[in-house]
């Protein structure tokens, strides 16, 4: 076991040297990483530390500022002058994490390392992240129109309806363009919770590392860009007509191939799906930031409605596949993997070749969609009953019944 630690970090910290070029410049100056960086921030703050190194961590990262803003220097976005600090306070978070680990002895050493790798699980995403979409740009083609002609076959391309309303309120899309980057929030909140959590009946952190490793490739089955990149010339104002979109395919552009499914909405999914043990306002909170999200990827462009839909059932089939708590065999586990994983496939073969089916009956889409949102729910329930009910409780014997194990 220490072995197989010792190789874990090793497989890290090489990784960091090796696809962790640009961290320096990106540190005060992309949004992503500064949230993703105030969540280490948070999952910090959550575990508990004493005023003593609270307060070193604000020394630290005022300090780390201060440097940064000397030698690197700042190019400001909307929102920057305090969204930038969110890097800062999370490296210092870090710093103070590691020290403190590295002086801890016996469990307490157990439990600080425990927070520093939860906390640093965000920051390393963003490596992850960073390295997929230069990976996954370049592609003979993509499946766009395929796409934007589901969309269309509902009544209405949502996206460029959506974008529409941005292009027309530049404050609201400042706004926006700021909620779709905030995204690591959300995650942040739930590696926070299962840090302190007594029960950890799925394990979040492999869950959420897995989901970018496994997505990265499911790209490639189904490459597309979203609207704002494969019609960049026409979006918002000008959508194709219905019956046009297969026949003039959008010419050859460059852009991540990251639209399908949306991972980013995804995210929200899996923030709502574990966080039933929260109070009831923070569950409400994690609702409306998730119609955030699903908001801001479509209004911005970097998403069809299609994509949304599809990250229904292949996060369903990650949950599934992270849900420790319940042994292999047990029917709900099984059913929601097969479900999700298999209806994940099926969608990519009707988005391929069933397209002028769907052009051709609005109903027929419209009741796709409702199968595949609704089943979706449906099962995660019956997985998340069994997941958190004791079983010595009387709801649980009920559980046992409507998902027994094989």
């Amino acid at each position: 076991m220490k072995l197989a630690n010792k190789l874990i970090v090793t497989g890290v910290l090489f990784s960091i040297v090796v696809l962790g070029g640009g961290l320096g410049f990106a540190l005060g100056n992309n949004p992503l990483l500064s949230f993703m960086l105030l969540g280490t921030f948070i999952v910090h703050m959550s575990s508990g530390p004493k005023s003593s190194e609270r307060s070193w961590t604000v020394i630290i990262a005022v300090f780390c500022r201060e440097v940064y803003a000397f030698t690197a220097g700042f190019h400001p976005y909307f929102g920057s002058a305090v969204v930038s600090w969110g890097g800062f306070l999370g490296v210092a978070s870090l710093l103070v994490l590691l020290v403190q680990a590295v002086r801890s002895r016996g469990g307490l050493r157990r439990d600080r390392l425990r927070t520093l790798a939860t906390a640093g699980a965000l920051p390393y995403a963003w490596i992850i992240v960073a390295f997929s979409l230069g990976t996954i740009t370049h592609t003979s083609r993509t499946l766009d129109a395929n796409l934007l002609a589901f969309d269309t076959s509902l009544g209405m391309p949502v996206s460029f309806v959506l974008g529409r309303v941005l292009a027309a309120n530049p404050l609201l899309a400042n706004l926006t363009v700021l909620i779709y980057h905030a995204l690591p929030l959300g995650g942040a909140s739930m590696l926070a919770w299962y840090n302190r959590a007594g029960h950890r009946p799925v394990k979040v952190i492999h869950l959420y590392l897995s989901v970018m490793v496994v997505g990265f490739f499911v790209y490639g089955l189904f490459p597309a860009a979203g609207p704002v990149y494969a019609y960049a010339g026409r979006y918002p104002w000008d959508a194709p007509e219905k019956w046009s979109i297969l026949a003039n395919l959008p010419a050859p552009f460059d852009a991540p191939r990251n639209a399908m499914p949306s991972l980013h909405f995804g995210a929200m999914l899996l923030l709502l799906w574990n966080s039933r043990a929260w109070p009831w306002w923070g569950r409400i909170a994690a609702f409306g930031f998730t119609l955030g999200i699903a908001f801001s990827t479509l209004a911005l462009g970097e998403h069809y409605l299609i994509d949304l839909v599809v990250a229904f059932p292949f996060l369903l089939g990650m949950q599934a596949a992270w849900s420790t708590a319940v042994p292999w065999k047990t029917a709900c586990r099984v059913r929601a993997m097969i479900a999700g994983f298999g209806g994940t496939a099926l969608w990519f073969m009707a988005l391929r070749w069933a397209i002028p089916a769907f052009l051709s009956s609005a109903a027929l889409g419209w009741v796709a969609v409702a199968v595949t949102i609704g089943g979706t729910v449906w099962l995660e329930q019956r997985l998340t009953d069994r997941l958190w009910q004791r079983q010595t409780s009387p709801a649980a014997q009920v559980s046992e019944v409507l998902c027994p194990q094989f």
